[in-house]
């Protein structure tokens, strides 16, 4: 597993600090009634078993070069403030909206200020989510990065934090590390709870603050030694010179190749 930064232990000791203390009060708040804490307990030893799964556009460009080559050369996977298009610099709606996201994810405290100062954009989180479903288009919001998805190693749960929602749309006290995962599965969304969609097997629809899923931020970087397997459409196998690229994650990196 990846070492992390300086910057990166400070933000996610600064999540651990609080998440078991946040997952119990929301558990509390619950009020579960027996049948439902056995549900709860039955729900984690699922996600025990499900993956982190990031989506990408491997033929989307990063400064005039394929995605699909950058990740190739370089063998880390952008994030999003790495990648992102703002054309209004650091006046752009997009790239502002980002950074008070991750403010608020790491507490939104006075110390976050001068260590957001000193980091580097590759230190900042990749985001994926957890895929309770383990299918190549479960979650379909996710479809909305890239059709090729990136099956991670179980270990990088070590290095990630997780939300009951997009990032987007959660408060600072909905932040939590793998330990305390009791406290996504114990929230309610659409009247449910989450651990009730996870033994269900089924997807949350969408509300009107969005569309939603268990999303992890992951501190550390991801790189082609932390992805087990890649999902990719059929008709890729036609495109003969793009196929060509994607069977080197398999025969240089050892990854799995899935079509779908």
């Amino acid at each position: 597993m990846n070492t992390l930064t300086e910057n990166q232990k400070q933000l996610l000791e600064k999540v651990r600090m609080g998440s078991s203390h946040r997952a119990q009060r929301v558990i509390q708040h619950a009020k579960l009634r027996k049948n439902q804490k056995r549900r709860l307990r039955l729900a984690k030893q699922k996600l025990e078993q499900s993956d982190i799964v990031i989506n990408i556009n491997l033929q989307d460009r990063y400064r005039d070069k394929p995605i699909i080559d950058s990740l190739l050369t370089t063998g880390r996977v952008f994030n999003l403030i790495e990648i992102g298009n703002f054309p209004g610099g650091i006046h752009d709606q997009t790239l502002r909206t980002r950074l008070l996201v991750e403010f608020k994810l790491y507490g939104a405290t006075q110390d976050l200020q001068i260590i957001f100062s000193h980091m580097h954009d590759s230190e900042r989180p990749n985001y994926g989510a957890i895929d309770h479903l383990r299918t190549p288009i479960s979650l379909s919001p996710l479809i909305h990065y890239g059709n090729y998805r990136f099956v991670l190693k179980k270990e990088l749960r070590a290095n990630a934090t997780f939300t009951p929602f997009d990032s987007l749309i959660v408060e600072r006290d909905q932040v939590y590390v793998w330990d305390d995962i009791d406290g996504v599965l114990a929230t309610k969304l659409n009247g449910r709870f989450w651990f009730d969609y996870v033994l269900e097997e089924t997807e949350p629809v969408a509300t009107r603050e969005g569309i939603h899923y268990i999303e992890t931020q992951i501190l550390g970087g991801v790189y082609l030694s932390d992805i087990t397997r890649l999902y990719y459409p059929v008709v890729d196998q036609v495109d003969y010179g793009f196929f060509a690229k994607l069977k080197q994650f398999e025969l240089d990196r050892r990854i799995e190749l899935v079509h779908y």
